[in-house]
């Protein structure tokens, strides 16, 4: 495959010159970047073409999956297809600022004038800057410490910026913004799309009032498992789930957590559902019509086929699914006599994790589900309860990792304001997560983790004005689990 190693490295050549071309066009809209991004662009056209003439040398049909699909991308070159006359005409259509509708309106009387466009971008841009900031501060505090003063900050400042998003979709449809760049054009779509600001008043408060809801019960629920009661999905369920061979008691686990969680959601999630699909028709684009919010989700994506993507990777892994599937149903009928389902399913609580979505944790539990029970597993949770590891000393090893790969500390308001360990006097959202609170200097970064010495979190940006704030919150425990999600989440960062 020495063929498309050659033509991965002269796409790397090409796509960061034409990059740099298209930034500073669209940085600064002249004549001048708008002739140098029609050169690079016929110039990447030619390569195209001739990478197109030496693909059809190769038949890729009996290739590898990866390397056929390789081949399957560089067989489409799009408008490199076409012969110069038709695509000299291509760049007819795509001038900086044509002087046929600079400073003129349509007849609907919408603004097509793009440096104004251009100059309302800004302006909504810094202005979403500091909503971002703002409400990303006021979610904080309120997964951080869950209470009634938290919470109605919360809903206070997320209907101030729904009502702020509403007045910008209406700014928004001045402009017929279509004919744009498609730098600029990509700006005004998103912002074209309000998501749940597009609701009504009261279907807005019935909304947030769902959502909060399912939150609060989610992160507050406590469950009885084996006569021990109090327990909490984090770390109590999750160790029981993880390591408990128990059948039983794996069960109560897993149906217990749903009684009082799956079950106490069913109407504020129909309300949920119900309101969300609501609001997406109510979101529309000029050639793009809504039905569902996971049609809004998937917008975001930018990749209008990610369905058929999707089912295709999952169709394409399935033949190998299904033997993975069959041999530790084999190995768990074996652990657990008379308990498998005779439609060949497997029961979601016996695969080591609250979800099922992850079953590595069977090979410690299940005898035969390890392909190679002679080879040691690396689990440095013993070592580093051994070395007294504290919370904090696994996120200094993380950030020391990163800084040792030529990256960048993490800066002093990561330290203050992350939240690494579940404090004992309140509850709050122990999922890990990675924070930017969108910082003007960009250096506010914040962790928030309840750490066990083990692995779960997430980060976050907090848009914040001096730029430094960026936090992880995680429940840590001292394990190797959360060992490797800090440092996944301190990848975020």
């Amino acid at each position: 495959m020495a063929y498309l190693g050659d033509v991965e490295a002269k796409y790397h050549i090409w796509n960061n010159k034409k990059s740099k071309v298209d930034w500073a066009y669209g940085s600064e809209i002249n004549d001048k970047n708008f002739e140098a991004q029609v050169k690079i662009t016929k110039e990447l056209n030619a390569f195209n073409k001739q990478l197109g003439i030496e693909f059809k040398k190769y038949d890729c049909t009996h290739f590898t999956p990866y390397n056929r699909r390789q081949f399957e991308k560089m067989a489409v070159i799009g408008t490199s297809a076409l012969n110069s006359e038709d695509e000299k005409k291509t760049f007819d259509f795509t001038p900086g600022f044509p002087d046929s509708i600079n400073n003129t309106k349509t007849k609907e009387g919408l603004i097509r004038d793009e440096k104004e466009g251009t100059a309302y971008l800004g302006d909504v841009d810094a202005k979403l800057l500091a909503w971002n900031n703002k409400i990303f501060e006021v979610n904080w505090a309120h997964v951080s410490d869950i209470n009634e003063m938290n919470l109605e900050a919360k809903v206070k400042l997320t209907k101030e910026l729904n009502a702020f998003q509403k007045q910008q979709s209406i700014e928004t449809k001045r402009y017929d913004w279509t004919h744009f760049i498609p730098y600029n054009r990509r700006q005004f779509e998103k912002l074209a799309v309000i998501g749940i600001s597009a609701l009504n008043s009261a279907d807005e408060k019935r909304f947030i009032k769902a959502t909060n809801n399912m939150e609060k019960i989610y992160s507050t629920a406590k469950v009885c498992v084996s006569g021990n009661c109090m327990l909490e999905l984090d770390p109590d369920l999750t160790k029981i789930m993880s390591e408990s061979k128990n059948y039983n008691e794996l069960r109560q686990a897993w149906v217990n957590w749903r009684d009082v969680t799956g079950k106490k959601m069913r109407r504020d999630f129909i309300s949920y559902y119900n309101l969300g699909n609501k609001a997406a028709k109510l979101n529309e684009l000029p050639n793009m019509k809504f039905e569902t919010l996971d049609d809004l989700w998937l917008f975001s994506w930018e990749t209008p086929d990610i369905k058929n993507q999707t089912e295709n990777l999952l169709l394409e892994m399935m033949p190998f699914y299904a033997k993975l599937h069959a041999y530790v149903r084999k190995h768990l009928r074996k652990a657990y006599p008379g308990k498998m389902p005779k439609d060949k399913t497997i029961p979601a609580h016996i695969l080591g994790n609250m979800w099922a979505q992850e079953w590595n944790n069977i090979m410690n539990t299940v005898p035969g589900v390890d392909p190679y029970p002679g080879v040691q597993t690396i689990d440095v949770t013993k070592e580093l309860v051994k070395q007294n590891y504290t919370a904090k000393r696994m996120f200094e090893l993380s950030d020391k990792f990163f800084s040792e790969l030529g990256l960048m500390k993490v800066t002093d308001t990561f330290w203050q304001k992350s939240i690494i360990e579940k404090a004992k006097d309140k509850e709050m959202v122990c999922h890990a997560s990675a924070w930017d609170f969108y910082a003007k200097t960009g250096d506010d970064f914040r962790i928030k983790m309840c750490t066990e010495i083990n692995m779960n979190s997430s980060a976050w940006d907090f848009y914040a004005k001096t730029g430094d704030d960026f936090r992880i919150k995680m429940c840590t425990e001292i394990n190797m689990n959360d060992l490797i999600v800090i440092h996944h989440e301190m990848g975020h960062i």
